[in-house]
């Protein structure tokens, strides 16, 4: 029997929130970041423009897989709630 090719390789990859609350998704080594992050945002309810990908400690480019960054079963990718401004408040 073949073994299934490179890009064929399903991954379970686990998508943490800033609470530690964790989403998993099982992707192919192939699937680009971009859809992993629509998957998540419609999952958590909030907007993919608010949402930054990490991988240790590196934001990812959307455009990029898996596979190019040699992800295995289990890893984590953290996800970053972009925040805008501050308290607004006069001193």
């Amino acid at each position: 029997m073949a073994e299934a090719s490179q890009s064929d390789e399903k991954l379970d990859l686990k998508v943490s929130d800033s609470h530690g609350a964790l989403t998993h998704f099982k992707v192919k080594k192939t699937t680009k970041f971009r859809k992993i992050l629509t998957a998540y945002a419609s999952k958590a309810g909030i907007e993919e423009r608010a949402i930054r990908l990490m991988v240790d400690g590196e934001r990812v480019n959307l455009e990029q897989c898996p596979g190019d960054l040699d992800m295995e079963n289990g890893d984590q990718i953290d996800a970053m709630v972009e925040q805008q401004g501050g308290l607004g408040q006069d001193p």
